[in-house]
């Protein structure tokens, strides 16, 4: 989140992340990935090189056109518990 901020651009959830939120009033337990997006309008050169290299973070796809349909499939590893996480950026 803090990532985005700095380069003012709005993340907000969507697709089953969005809707997991809605059901449980928060993350699904069992997921294993979070579905994200961000305004194609608020999508810079700056903060797709700053997502491409942040620590932790293993960008291991990305598809479509940056101010356009740009995707990112990004994995961490949950704080918690360890588990590998795959988050959308779309």
């Amino acid at each position: 989140r803090d990532l985005f901020l700095r380069h003012h651009a709005q993340v907000f959830l969507i697709f089953g992340t969005l809707l997991g939120w809605y059901r449980e009033c928060g993350i699904v337990p069992f997921t294993t990935d979070l579905d994200t997006a961000v305004m194609a309008a608020q999508h810079t050169a700056a903060l797709e090189q700053e997502l491409l290299k942040q620590k932790g973070f293993e960008v291991r796809g990305t598809h479509g056109q940056p101010n356009d349909s740009r995707h990112y499939q990004i994995f961490f590893k949950a704080q918690r518990t360890g588990a590998e996480v795959q988050l959308d950026v779309f």
